[in-house]
């Protein structure tokens, strides 16, 4: 029996948060704290890196304490393989691996009294026993959001990014004139908060699809579900700030009007002092350029003749307050709206002692004919070849993906001086383009794969005649 779309949608909506953080996280972090905030370029560097580095830790960390939330987390996985080509060293005997299975099992008994022992209403109704109405229906909701197993991991670790991510893309608290050892200490201790709350989210998100379903079909689902809500995500931020920028250059240009016409006004009002001194008209002409330009443009060739703007600064960072309260909102919705929709009937208590990966039409010891690796702990892994490969392909793709999209912003506004605009149009365009090309992916593949078939059997027809 299949998932309903109530629990499908929950659950794809419960990244949301996370998903439209790590948007702006990656893409404009340098950017602001450079030419927002003003922090020197290697600075902000260490910045990002402090917060790479403590998601990098907290990751494995949550991961193994998360798994003591689980109902899953004594199920014993065997990764079975067909192959004849295994060594003899890398395979486990039938006999040591019934041994495991059977301590496994055990524990995993022991694992699931221990979990559905406690209800949410037994913590609810130890409040009091109230009658009324009222509380009826408070303790039902109650009973809907109380977290449970890695739920809470979830709850707390989206609590820390609701906390920490608007106090991130802001001003500095107090003054925002004050050294820049002063604003890393302020910004270091709040990005590795972030961090730590983007990870726990990540993980325990991810890991509640092998305990919502055992069927690959509905897995395969709600991970194309996810994926669905990380593009909306993605689109709905770019296309945010493109908005908010346009704006706030709006707001700029008014401003410069006004700033000129007083400008003007009070070159007028000197024309009698112009004249008795004989000053040059062209010294006056620089005059409304010098002071309306950007508070940190900086001249190429120490030449006022020759200004170098760029068109971002400190006047810019209301738009991104604006963006930060903005996905807070979107995303504290969403997150309240995945605990009351997952809930804890949802969850498969009573799996398998046994969940084999290569071939899902084994469904005993008996039937698994070449047995190759056990995974009972996280040291298992280790033990498997593909967990290095996948594992390094994968942190390959992410570094090209992440630094491309941290610098471009920078290559946007430093390199080519191009409007602040385009932080949002040139990142939301490759968005885009990678879309499309994501669609049209498959069917040319599937063509290429029926033509590789076709060939195939011509070759095999053509050696039997």
């Amino acid at each position: 029996m299949g998932l309903t779309w109530r629990l499908r949608l929950s659950y794809a909506i419960g990244h949301i948060l996370n998903d439209l953080c790590a948007s702006v996280w990656f893409t404009y972090t340098l950017v602001f704290f450079k030419f927002g905030i003003g922090i020197p370029t290697s600075m902000a560097g260490l910045i990002i890196l402090v917060g790479q580095l403590v998601d990098g830790l907290m990751t494995p960390v949550i991961g193994l304490l998360s798994d003591r939330f689980s109902s899953q987390s004594s199920v014993p996985l065997l990764i079975s393989s067909s192959s004849h080509s295994l060594s003899a060293s890398s395979s486990v005997t039938r006999n040591n691996f019934n041994d495991r299975l059977h301590d496994s099992n055990d524990h995993l008994a022991n694992h699931n009294k221990n979990y559905m022992s406690t209800d949410s209403s037994d913590v609810i109704n130890s409040t009091g026993n109230n009658n009324s109405p009222f509380f009826q229906r408070f303790n039902s909701v109650l009973r809907r959001f109380r977290p449970f197993g890695r739920k809470i991991w979830h709850l707390c670790g989206s609590i820390l990014i609701i906390f920490s991510f608007p106090l991130i893309f802001g001003p500095p608290l107090g003054s925002s004139n004050i050294s820049t050892l002063a604003k890393m200490i302020y910004y270091l201790p709040l990005v590795a908060i972030f961090q730590a709350g983007w990870a726990a989210v990540q993980i325990t998100h991810l890991a509640l699809i092998n305990e919502l379903s055992m069927e690959s079909s509905e897995r395969t689902l709600l991970t194309s579900l996810r994926y669905l809500f990380t593009v909306l995500s993605n689109l709905l931020v770019y296309i945010s700030t493109f908005l908010l920028l346009q704006h706030q250059n709006h707001v700029d240009n008014n401003n410069n009007i006004r700033n000129d016409t007083s400008i003007k006004n009070s070159m007028n009002d000197m024309l009698p002092l112009r004249k008795l001194l004989n000053y040059n008209e062209v010294e006056y002409i620089m005059l409304p350029m010098v002071m309306t330009s950007h508070p940190l443009s900086k001249c190429s060739n120490s030449s006022l003749s020759s200004p170098s703007i760029i068109d971002f600064g400190k006047d810019d960072i209301p738009a991104f307050q604006k963006l930060g309260f903005t996905i807070i909102g979107v995303g504290g919705l969403t997150m309240l709206l995945f605990h009351f929709g997952v809930r804890k009937k949802d969850f498969i208590h009573n799996v398998r002692p046994i969940t084999v990966v290569d071939n899902p039409n084994h469904e005993s010891v008996s039937q698994i004919k070449h047995p190759a690796y056990i995974i009972t702990t996280w040291r298992d892994w280790l033990r498997l070849p593909l967990f290095w490969i996948l594992g390094f392909f994968y942190m390959f793709v992410r570094l090209i993906v992440n630094v491309s999209q941290a610098y471009l912003t920078i290559y946007l506004l430093h390199s080519l001086r191009l409007p602040k605009v385009t932080m949002a149009l040139v990142p939301l365009t490759v968005y885009l383009t990678s879309i499309a090309t994501t669609m049209v992916q498959k069917p040319i593949q599937d063509l290429i794969s029926r033509e590789d078939i076709s060939l195939n059997e011509e070759k095999k027809r053509r050696k039997r005649q």
